[in-house]
Formats: C-alpha cells, sequence, structure tokens
C-alpha cells in the first residue's frame, strides 16, 4: 500500500501538467488529513484544467482551507470560484461573506450583500442571519441588526446563539462597544 502511495505521489511531482496526476495525489492527501498537500495538489490540477476542475467540485474545501489560515483573499477567490460552479448554494454565500467580516478592516457592506444573495435562496437560513446580525453590527447599523435579529428568532428560536446576540444587539442599540462572537 505505502508503495502504490509514493508512487502516486512520485507520478505527480514527475508529471506536472498531469490533471489526473495532480488529483489523485490531492486526494491521498486529502484521505490522510494532509489538508496543505491536499490545496497544493489540487492547485496544480487547477491551474493544468479549471474546467475538469470544477466536475470535482473542490473550490469550496479550497475555500474553507484559505479561510481557516486567514488567508481571506485567497479563500473568497476560492469561494467565489465555487458560486459560479453552484450558484443555487447558500452556504458558499454565507461562506464568502464570513470572508468579508473576518478581514482587517472588514468590509461589512460586501459580506450583506453575499448574505442577501443566500437569503434569496433560503430565506430561513439561521447561518446567513447570524452573520447578517454581525455585519450590521460592523456597520453599527443597530436597527438593521435588531430586524436582523428578529428574523432569526422566528425561524431558528433554538439556536444557542440567541443570548449573545441579543447581547450584541443590545450594547449596539446602547452604543457599548461591540464583540462578534467566535462561531
Amino acid at each position: 500500500m505505502m508503495g502504490q502511495v509514493a508512487q502516486t505521489i512520485e507520478k505527480a511531482k514527475a508529471n506536472p501538467k498531469d490533471f489526473d496526476a495532480q488529483r489523485a495525489a490531492a486526494t491521498l492527501f486529502y484521505q490522510i488529513g494532509r489538508n496543505a498537500e491536499t490545496v497544493e495538489y489540487l492547485e496544480k490540477a487547477y491551474n493544468i484544467d479549471p474546467v475538469k476542475f470544477s466536475e470535482l467540485g473542490a473550490e469550496g474545501f479550497m475555500g474553507q482551507y484559505y479561510f481557516e489560515q486567514k488567508k481571506y483573499p485567497e479563500s473568497e477567490a476560492w469561494f467565489n470560484r465555487a458560486i459560479k460552479a453552484n450558484p443555487a448554494d447558500a452556504d458558499l454565500y454565507v461562506a464568502l461573506a464570513e470572508t468579508y467580516v473576518k478581514r482587517e478592516p472588514p468590509s461589512p457592506d460586501k459580506a450583506i450583500e453575499q448574505i442577501q444573495l443566500a437569503l434569496k435562496i433560503n430565506p430561513k437560513n439561521g447561518h446567513a442571519l447570524r452573520h447578517l446580525i454581525e455585519a450590521y453590527a460592523l456597520k453599527k447599523d443597530a436597527r438593521a441588526a435588531e430586524e436582523a435579529f428578529n428574523r432569526l428568532k422566528q425561524t431558528d428560536p433554538a439556536s444557542e446563539d440567541i443570548s449573545k446576540l441579543e447581547t450584541m444587539v443590545a450594547d449596539l442599540r446602547a452604543g457599548r462597544p461591540v464583540t462578534i462572537p467566535k462561531e
């Protein structure tokens, strides 16, 4: 088995223009949880053939990887590719919006725009509503944050984030500093 793994990786290294060899190496690294190497080989595959790469459906994985690395521009690029490949997936718009909320400085208007697109697809998406509240808090728009919060309470009253978000909205209304809760 180890010989086969080494052979697959060597084939990818020896054939940097072979899409299938890069994909195979990425798959092996993904299976053993080595995401940095997975991304390295997926990027090579993408550069060889973006159309074939799109068939893998790995753009969202790439976006999430770079998001976790706090490389928000790279994450944004991959989430945009994922949205292009699957424009009906509301969660991809929310993930893209998160890249705008987390970067320094944040871009709440861009985040709100993406979240609104997600909510057009799924108006009851609690994850989207949670991030909409955060984006409005970053803009210091207490009224809009409260409206989004009320929508969240109606759609997902059992959300474990309700009390934290309620405190955040109350602080915003009172003009106190606001801390965005960690996810």
